[in-house]
Parts: structure tokens; sequence; C-alpha cells
């Protein structure tokens, strides 16, 4: 038989395990919640940074700025309406998405995850126009 001493200490152990497992949940779950957020936050800064780094060339063609050696461009692909593709950062050029066409014929301004054999990929894709000309970013 067990003591009253041994009951005790079973169930304060018990109660210990709950409260630290409780504890525990709602530190990942907000931890996870902000760095969602973060992210997201952050993908939204890229698109309103692909808007603002565009160029129109005497031509009349668009290019966007790529990034030097000190700074690291996000991954940013430019569709045309009718599905040609227009532009592609020098990192998406590496590491393309397949998705990503599918995502540019139906552009609505979600952020969809993509997994890939060797990456994960939030990406966002919405309609843009820049110099009087219908995009898809």
């Amino acid at each position: 038989m067990r003591t009253v001493r041994a009951r005790l200490t079973l169930l304060h152990v018990a109660a210990m395990l709950l409260v630290l497992g409780v504890y525990a949940a709602t530190v990942y779950t907000l931890v996870r919640f902000n760095v969602s957020n973060a992210l997201d936050e952050r993908l939204r800064g890229d698109f309103q940074w692909a808007t603002s780094m565009v160029e129109q060339q005497p031509d009349g063609t668009l290019v966007w700025w790529d990034g030097d050696e000190n700074f690291e461009s996000p991954w940013l692909q430019v569709w045309s309406q009718d599905g040609q593709s227009v532009f592609s950062t020098t990192l998406a050029s590496r590491f393309p998405v397949p998705a990503s066409e599918t995502l540019a014929r139906h552009p609505d301004d979600r952020i969809v995850s993509v997994t890939t054999p060797t990456e994960r990929f939030l990406i966002l894709t919405d309609e843009v126009t820049i110099s009087e000309r219908p995009l898809v970013i």
C-alpha cells in the first residue's frame, strides 16, 4: 500500500506536469503565431518592394532592380495577364517553383504555402498595374 506522502507526491508531480504542459503549449502557440505573422508581413513588404522597384525603359519594356552583391533581393516573378513570364529575380531563376505559373493564373492576394522536394515557399500572388500595364506579381 502506498502512504499518504507518496500519493501526495504523485499528485503534485502530475499537477506540475499538467501546468508545464499547458504553459509549453501556450508559449509554442504564441511564438508560432507571431513568427507566422512576421513572415506574412515580410512577404507583403516584399510585394510592395516589387511594385516600387520597376523602371520603364525607353522602348516601353519594364525592368526590375535585382539587387547587388550587398543586398539579397526577394524571390520574385512577374507575369503578364496572358501567362507570359516578364521578369524573374536571380533567386527565382535559381530556385524555380513549378506551382508559381499556376498561381499566377489565379492571383487572389492570398499567401499560399508551396512545398518542393528541397524547399518550402510562401507565395503571395496579386494583380497590379504598372505604367498602365496589367501584370501579375
